[in-house]
């Protein structure tokens, strides 16, 4: 029975190792991810204040060919309404990537503190590791020998240093 908990333990602690090898993954991933999105969101951002600069050009070469002075006036008032809302639209875009890049960070740390539980269950199941699951002794089996979980003071100590004793 000890070797079929040993054998069992084992497993779920393999599980729990894989589960953390996972998550770390996950959370790379979605770091790139969060990379990505302000790199586009910086690329969006000059592509809109290119945009604006275009269009106030179309309109100063309109408002020109009618003969009026460009930069007084209501034209001028025009003029800074298209400069004005172009940067508005450009920083919206900027703020819009940032969200997006922080919520993929903060999917990234949900993992990664995931992954931390994952492993510490992993470590706490078969402190021994895959070869204590297979070659069981009573230091790697869990609440046997004087530094198991289910001995206080092997408990105790796991708690307060996060190793076996």
């Amino acid at each position: 029975q000890i070797a079929g908990t040993a054998a069992q333990a084992g497993s779920s602690a393999l599980q729990g190792s894989q589960n953390e090898e996972t998550l770390n993954a996950n959370a790379d991933l979605l770091d790139l991810k969060a990379a990505d999105a302000l790199k586009r969101g910086g690329i969006s951002e000059d592509i809109q204040r290119n945009k604006t600069a275009q269009t106030m050009g179309f309109q100063r070469a309109a408002m020109g060919a009618s003969g009026v002075q460009v930069d007084s006036g209501s034209f001028g008032k025009v003029l800074e309404q298209t400069a004005t809302m172009g940067e508005f639209d450009a920083q919206t875009t900027r703020s819009n990537a940032m969200r997006e890049a922080w919520n993929y960070s903060t999917e990234a740390n949900n993992e990664r503190q995931q992954a931390m539980q994952a492993g510490q269950m992993s470590r706490l199941l078969m402190p021994g590791g895959i070869k204590g699951a297979f070659f069981p002794t009573k230091e790697t089996i869990v609440g046997v020998g004087s530094g198991g979980l289910l001995n206080p003071k092997g408990f105790r100590d796991y708690i307060s240093t996060g190793k076996r004793m």
